[in-house]
């Protein structure tokens, strides 16, 4: 399913694997499903749904919603778990438009710091 509001961030953190492994981990209970893909790890939600790959020196994150609401949630997810598990790389995510994505969104930088 093709969605309106699509972003993609890169986030270069060590123990990829492991971190990306957690992120679902703690996802289970909001997530409608995760399914194992070749290329990674796809987090189905209600309106959207996050492909989350690991490069070779971080993450490669994709989300795609239907709506905003369910857009920024998804990432807020994202970030929330990052934070926890690597705060130093939380604070360098940057959302961009997705390749070939037809999304209207801005660029958005994850700057808030909870813990300042």
């Amino acid at each position: 399913m093709r969605y309106q509001n699509v972003s993609e961030a890169f986030i270069e953190l060590e123990a990829a694997p492991a971190i990306a492994k957690k992120i679902c981990m703690q996802s289970t209970d909001i997530c409608l499903s995760i399914i194992d893909r070749d290329s990674g790890r796809q987090l189905n939600f209600e309106n959207g749904f996050a492909i989350i790959r690991v490069a070779n020196d971080g993450l490669i994150v994709r989300v795609s919603a239907g709506d905003l609401l369910t857009f920024y949630g998804i990432q807020t997810l994202i970030e929330g778990h990052l934070w926890e598990l690597a705060p130093s790389a939380a604070r360098s995510v940057t959302w961009l438009p997705a390749p070939g994505a037809r999304s209207g969104q801005f660029p958005r930088a994850a700057t808030t710091d909870m813990r300042e």
